[in-house]
C-alpha cells in the first residue's frame, strides 16, 4: 500500500520538478554567462606581436595628454614665444625720418617719468608730448630718453634722434641730484638753445628783457612756446620736488638770466605748484598745460616759498 502510494505521488509531482529545476540551472548558467561576458570587456586588450613571448607584453600606461602651449606651437616651426629685443651697443646711428626734438625732460631715476616734444610731418610740425614706451605718428617707438637725444625703435632697429642744434659731439651732461630739508629731487640736463634772429622771443640780449613789461615778455615766450619750446629752457632750470616721496610741483631755479625770475616776483628755490588751476601732481601734468599756455590771456599761478603758498597773476600780450 504505502509503495503504491508513493508511486502515485512520484508519478503526478514528476513533470512538474523537472521545470523547476530546468529554470533554476537556466538561471544559473545565464548568470555565469553574463559575469564572463562582462569581465572580458572590463580587461583592456593587449596587442601582442608575433615572435615575442608573453611576458614582454605590458599593459598601456595611460599618459596626461601633452598641454598645447605658445612656446610648443612656435618651436614646431622653428620660432621663439617670446620677442628679444636687438642688443644696442654704443649710439645708434642717426634716424633719416624728417622729425625734429625739440624738448626733452630727462629723470634718470625714473626713466619711466622721462618724455620727448618731437614735430612730425603728418601732424603738420606741431610739436606732440611723447613718454617712454609711446608710438609716434610715423610707426616708430621711443625708447630710450637722453640728455640731448631720443632713441627711437623702426623696424627692429634702434636709431637716434638729436635735439635740434645738437650734434655728436656735444658732451652729455648728468643728471645733478638735489637735496635739501624738503625735498630730493633730479634736474633735468641744460637743453641746447635754438633761437631764430629774426623771432622775437629769447634772445641773447638781456636789455630787451629788462625793457619789456611782464605781459610783453610772457607774449614773447608763449609764441616761443609754439615754435620753439626748448629755448626756453635757458630761462630757469625746473626740478622735480618731492616730500616725503610724494610729487608736490616743480621747484624753480634762475638760468644765466636771473633778472627773469625778478620780472615775475619769483625767488630761487620756489616750488610751483599750480597753473591756471591745474594742480601739479605729477611730473607729466605739466604736459596737458602746453597747448592751454600756448593761447592763455591770463597765468596765475602758485608757488611754496619756504613752506608758504604764493599766489602770482599775469596777463599775457599776445604777439
Amino acid at each position: 500500500m504505502t509503495k503504491t502510494a508513493l508511486s502515485g505521488v512520484t508519478r503526478v509531482f514528476s513533470p512538474q520538478l523537472a521545470i523547476v529545476v530546468n529554470i533554476l540551472l537556466s538561471a544559473v548558467i545565464g548568470y555565469l554567462v553574463v559575469k564572463l561576458a562582462l569581465s572580458w570587456l572590463d580587461e583592456p586588450t593587449t596587442m601582442i606581436p608575433k615572435g615575442l613571448p608573453k611576458s614582454s607584453a605590458q599593459s598601456p600606461v595611460a599618459t596626461k595628454p601633452t598641454e598645447l602651449t605658445a612656446e610648443a606651437i612656435t618651436g614646431l616651426f622653428g620660432l621663439s614665444a617670446t620677442t628679444v629685443a636687438p642688443t644696442m651697443t654704443g649710439t645708434p646711428p642717426d634716424t633719416p625720418l624728417n622729425l625734429k626734438l625739440y624738448g626733452v625732460y630727462f629723470n634718470s631715476e625714473n626713466p619711466d617719468l622721462s618724455y620727448a616734444m618731437i614735430a612730425t610731418p603728418d601732424k603738420g610740425g606741431k610739436t606732440l608730448h611723447y613718454k617712454v614706451g609711446q608710438t609716434l605718428p610715423a610707426g616708430v617707438t621711443l625708447h630710450q630718453v637722453h640728455a640731448k637725444y631720443v632713441i627711437l625703435m623702426r623696424n627692429g632697429r634702434y636709431e637716434t634722434l638729436r635735439l635740434i642744434n645738437s650734434t655728436a659731439d656735444n658732451k652729455l651732461l648728468a643728471p645733478v641730484n638735489q637735496t635739501n630739508n624738503l625735498s630730493n629731487s633730479i634736474s633735468p640736463p641744460p637743453l641746447p638753445i635754438s633761437v631764430d634772429s629774426n623771432s622775437t622771443g629769447v634772445t641773447a640780449d638781456n636789455n630787451s628783457t629788462n625793457t619789456l613789461t611782464p605781459e610783453k615778455l610772457l607774449g614773447n615766450y608763449q609764441q616761443q612756446l609754439k615754435t620753439n619750446p626748448a629755448a626756453l629752457m635757458r630761462l630757469a632750470k625746473a626740478i622735480p620736488a618731492y616730500d616725503n616721496g610724494q610729487f608736490i610741483g616743480v621747484r624753480l631755479k634762475p638760468s644765466s638770466d636771473a633778472s627773469v625770475f625778478e620780472k615775475f616776483g619769483l625767488q630761487t628755490d620756489d616750488i610751483l605748484t599750480e597753473i591756471n588751476g591745474t594742480v601739479l601732481d605729477s611730473p607729466l601734468t605739466g604736459l596737458s598745460l602746453m597747448q592751454q599756455l600756448a593761447s592763455a590771456n591770463q597765468i596765475a599761478v602758485k608757488v611754496l616759498r619756504n613752506g608758504q603758498p604764493v599766489s602770482l597773476s599775469f596777463n599775457v600780450d599776445p604777439q
